[in-house]
């Protein structure tokens, strides 16, 4: 019995001693913090690239849609321009493709590919093919640009989506000089 009576003194002081409580909290709390922390990293980076892809995207269709005829040269040297857009990204895996988009002769409500160019990391739209766009972009008796861009993105952490998200992007221009915009093949240098 006089063992149990100098042990209640000592767990009374125990439990009311308030040493170490900091510690603890802090070890319970710090895995969460660091969560939250990566997890705003990563999507914080995921929005800035895809603001990025959006800047490249628009400079595409535009830059496209300024000229009166197009050649599949300049389109490369448009698709090396946006891929530095993506810095200090690496846009060089980025897919891109640049599309002549216009009314079916024979089926006015109908939206055909005139023609289509990619980067070595897509495939062009095969010439004829319809496409969907949205009301409003094609105005009477002309065409419209569409410029594409797949991007998948490897965040730092990888803790808030557990995969690459693929983001995508669709940009429609008109063109300003011409109804159509003419695409011609040359030898690139």
């Amino acid at each position: 019995m006089n063992t149990h009576s100098s042990l209640l003194p000592a767990l009374g002081k125990l439990r009311h001693d308030q040493r170490g409580v900091s510690a603890i909290e802090f070890a319970l709390i710090a895995p969460l913090m660091a969560l939250f922390y990566m997890g705003t990293v990563e999507l914080a980076s995921t929005l800035l690239v895809d603001r990025k892809i959006t800047a490249a995207t628009t400079t595409i269709g535009d830059l496209v849609a300024r000229e009166n005829t197009m050649s599949n040269c300049a389109i490369d040297e448009i698709f090396d321009a946006a891929v530095l857009i993506f810095e200090p990204y690496d846009g060089s895996t980025a897919r891109i493709r640049v599309s002549s988009i216009a009314p079916n002769a024979g089926a006015p409500t109908q939206m055909d590919v005139q023609w289509s160019y990619a980067n070595a990391n897509w495939t062009e739209r095969a010439a004829g093919t319809t496409v969907t766009l949205p009301n409003g972009v094609m105005a009477a008796n002309g065409s419209v640009i569409m410029a594409e861009i797949e991007y998948t993105y490897s965040p730092p952490f990888n803790s808030v989506f557990q995969t690459d998200p693929t983001l995508v992007d669709v940009f429609y221009m008109r063109p300003r000089g011409v109804n159509q915009l003419p695409l011609t093949t040359q030898t690139c240098p």
